[in-house]
């Protein structure tokens, strides 16, 4: 297969505008309409599986009637041989062709193909499917409608180098949005929070966090937070469980309660610790 430089020159454009978005919404709306610069398809939709229920409840559509994905919603899925294997499957592919599956030939006389494919010219079918930590997280389908050729290889060629790109840009955009919610609820709690890398760098203190740090009569408070988490990590750091330490630091007129707790994300240790701040109560006689 040889790529010319004209597609080397419109898969760089396809990936530059997908790395320049910001959030999901606008990634999977720019990525339609930019496969389809890269690749001439008919439509197409970017489809959310749910694996849960064995269903596509939504989809983001591109030149395709929301009625017909209604009626497939209501007629058709049930019985989509082709969905059913989807979902069964232990190897999940970057990028399909629905002419490569052994059982094609079957599936063109199914009744969801000639009833519903067929008539809404969705008859060549190409897919990069999204997946992200190891979940199915999306499934771009582009059509062509039977009076065309079908996709080329080398069309799937470009499909599987665009997918690459896809994968990485979902990927940070999903972890960029997990970490923008939780920082959000972090901030807001009446708790003070921080997390430390597995170097023990502080990369987040909330703002109750903060406050307690400016207090006098909890003076060296924040080195001795950080030294607990080295303790904790001291301790726990090879368990196959998610450990949680707590206890008590003392001062003279109050205490400091916390729990401290380890987690791996994207191959990284990080840990968090919850404390707060409590005056004694002093009996006098």
């Amino acid at each position: 297969m040889y790529i010319s430089e004209a597609e080397l020159l419109r898969l760089n454009k396809t990936t530059l505008a997908i790395h320049a978005c910001t959030d999901i919404n606008l990634f999977e709306i720019t990525l339609l309409r930019k496969l389809q610069e890269l690749v001439l398809y008919d439509n197409g939709g970017y489809f959310h599986p749910d694996p849960a229920t064995r269903s596509i409840p939504s989809g983001i559509l591109l030149d395709i009637d929301p009625q017909i994905f209604q009626n497939y919603k209501a007629m058709y899925e049930k019985i989509d041989f082709y969905l059913k294997h989807l979902f069964s499957t232990t190897i999940l592919l970057s990028t399909e062709r629905r002419s490569d599956h052994p059982d094609y030939p079957t599936w063109l006389k199914m009744p969801h193909f000639t009833e519903f494919y067929l008539p809404n010219k969705l008859y060549h079918m190409a897919v990069i499917n999204v997946v992200n930590l190891g979940n199915f997280s999306g499934r771009i389908c582009m059509y062509r409608k039977q009076s065309r050729d079908g996709f080329s290889d080398n069309e799937m060629l470009l499909f599987k180098l665009a997918s690459m790109h896809i994968q990485a840009v979902y990927g940070n955009l999903k972890a960029a949005e997990l970490f923008t919610d939780n920082w959000k609820k972090l901030n807001q709690s009446t708790q003070a929070i921080c997390l430390f890398d597995q170097n023990f760098n502080c990369i987040y203190c909330n703002h109750r966090a903060n406050m307690l740090f400016k207090q006098h009569s909890v003076h060296h408070l924040y080195s001795n937070i950080h030294e607990i988490c080295r303790s904790f990590a001291a301790n726990y750091y090879n368990t196959f469980y998610t450990p949680q330490y707590s206890g008590t630091l003392s001062y003279t007129r109050t205490k400091i309660n916390y729990s401290c707790t380890s987690y791996i994300y994207h191959e990284q240790r990080y840990f968090q610790i919850v404390f707060d701040y409590h005056i004694k109560l002093i009996l006098f006689k």
